[in-house]
């Protein structure tokens, strides 16, 4: 039986189409259980999004879901997302529990990393979807 300490929800560089190798490390070692949103807004930081919660349910951020089959990849992710045990905080991410609205409608309990930073002079995507913002839908 899974619960959300096996479950990630990524929205940005981690997606199923992005090409780097954290993106491959984590479809190769886990299952793509299907697309959803979670509340929040997305902030554009460098050449990534950040994830920043919401209270508002209309607020929302599009991304897929992952089964992580293989537990030592979340010490590979906390490290790519800067909140390993060798980074200091602050950090600009923290893997925090959210709840994702799959794409049929059932919520599911899942991880995402969050973005911690400021975001008074950062751009808001305004859509919640990365790729097509950044211009990487498959």
């Amino acid at each position: 039986m899974s619960n959300r300490r096996d479950k990630l929800f990524v929205y940005g560089t981690l997606r199923n189409s992005m090409r780097n190798r954290f993106a491959e490390l984590l479809s190769r070692s886990g299952q793509l259980l299907g697309h959803g949103t979670v509340s929040g807004n997305l902030y554009q930081i460098e050449g990534y999004p950040g994830l920043v919660r919401s209270a508002s349910t209309r607020d929302r951020v599009q991304g897929e879901i992952y089964l992580i089959r293989q537990p030592q990849v979340w010490r590979v992710l906390d490290d790519y997302e800067g909140c390993g045990p060798r980074d200091k905080p602050p950090y600009e991410f923290e893997r925090e529990d959210v709840m994702v609205t799959m794409d049929n409608g059932t919520v599911v309990p899942a991880a995402a990393y969050v973005y911690c930073g400021p975001i008074r002079e950062k751009s808001k995507i305004a859509s919640g979807d990365f790729l097509a913002h950044s211009g990487e839908r498959t």
